[in-house]
């Protein structure tokens, strides 16, 4: 029996990962980073690295209202999508689930990512 409309779960990246975010276009991701900004109005928020300095802009119209307080870490999963060109990013994070990571080791993570992709790709490679 063939499941249909279940989303995707989302692949894990880091930000500094999305530095070309359009080859993600429509896939299905999953990130981590420092709220930034938030503009409940029109519903776009802004993830930050602290340490690389890169960014993602999010749309949160499905996620609203959230508890998005400026500094904190955050989760999102959802779609890469074409942003306003006018505005000042040209991809969007469309993100459909939301939650809060204050006090999750980043290191730790970061190590946890690296040890998972080695693992599933050595799987691949036997």
């Amino acid at each position: 029996m063939e499941v249909r409309n279940i989303p995707s779960f989302g692949e894990p990246f880091l930000l500094q990962e999305l530095v070309e975010p359009s080859q993600w276009m429509q896939s299905s991701i999953s990130v981590l980073g420092r709220l930034d900004q938030h503009d409940t109005g029109h519903c776009r928020a802004r993830l930050v690295e602290p340490k690389s300095q890169a960014s993602l802009t999010v749309d949160t119209t499905l996620v609203e209202p959230f508890d998005a307080r400026i500094g904190s870490l955050f989760h999102f999963i959802g779609e890469m999508k074409p942003g306003d060109m006018d505005k000042e990013s040209a991809m969007v994070l469309a993100a459909r689930i939301v939650r809060s990571c204050d006090g999750l080791d980043l290191t730790m993570y970061e190590k946890a990512l690296k040890a998972q992709r080695d693992y599933l790709k050595s799987r691949e490679d036997s």
